[in-house]
C-alpha cells in the first residue's frame, strides 16, 4: 500500500502545466528557497494525504491493513466495556466484523459517553452482553487508540477488519498510502498549491 511520492509531484507539476526540468535545476522559483515548487508539494503531501483518507467514501477505498484481535473486557462494577486495542499507525477504520455479527461495520459512531453508559446500562439489564445494533466508538486504552465495540458478547474476537494507517513517506521516497485514492491526492495538491500560489 505504497506510491511514489516523485510519481505524485511530477503528476501535480503537469496539471499545473509547470515544465519538469525547470525544478531539477534546484533553482528557486519564486525568488526564496522555502518557495521551491518541488519542496512546497514535498511538504504538503502528508497533509493531504490524511485529509483526503479521512474524507474517502468506504467504496472508493480499496487497500488497507489488516485489523485483528481479541477486545479486552473491563468491568467497572456491573458495568462492562470491550475495548480493541489498534495498532500504533491506526489514522481510519475501513471496516471491521465481530465473530458474532453477520454484518461489517464500517463507520465509528459519534454519540456522547451518557449515551453510550445508557446503552451499557441497557445491556446490563437485559442480562446479556449483545443488544441492539453493532456499535463502534474511538477511544484510548492504556495511553493508545482503542474501539469500544458495543453489541458483541463477550469472549467474540475480529473475524475481519481493515484500517488505513497515517500517510507516512519513508527513506525511500514511497508514501504510505491507498494507490486507490491517488487521483484524489493529485487533484487535492493541485488545487492546494493554485490557492497558495493566488
Amino acid at each position: 500500500m505504497k506510491i511514489s511520492v516523485k510519481e505524485i509531484t511530477e503528476s501535480v507539476l503537469c496539471r499545473l502545466n509547470e515544465v519538469s526540468a525547470t525544478y531539477e535545476t534546484g533553482e528557486s522559483i519564486y525568488g526564496e528557497p522555502w518557495m521551491d515548487l518541488r519542496d512546497m508539494i514535498g511538504r504538503l503531501i502528508p497533509e493531504l494525504a490524511r485529509e483526503v483518507i479521512l474524507r474517502a467514501d468506504f467504496g472508493e477505498i480499496g487497500e488497507c491493513n489488516s485489523l485483528g484481535g481479541t477486545p479486552t473486557v473491563l468491568a467497572r462494577g456491573e458495568e462492562k466495556r470491550m475495548l480493541l486495542a489498534l495498532p500504533s499507525d491506526y489514522l481510519r477504520l475501513v471496516y471491521i466484523r465481530m465473530s458474532d455479527w453477520l454484518d461489517t461495520v464500517t463507520d465509528v459512531e459519534t454519540r456522547s459517553r451518557a449515551e453510550l453508559s445508557y446503552r451499557r446500562f441497557l445491556e446490563r439489564r437485559a442480562g446479556y452482553e449483545s443488544i441492539g445494533e453493532p456499535a463502534l466508538r474511538h477511544t484510548f486504552f492504556k495511553g493508545a487508540k482503542a474501539l469500544e465495540i458495543l453489541g458483541s458478547a463477550e469472549g467474540s474476537t475480529v473475524a475481519e477488519g481493515g484500517y488505513l494507517p497515517e500517510p507516512v513517506i519513508d527513506p525511500a521516497g514511497s508514501l504510505t498510502f491507498p494507490p486507490s485514492l491517488r487521483e484524489a491526492l493529485i487533484e487535492s495538491l493541485t488545487e492546494k498549491i493554485k490557492e497558495i500560489r493566488g
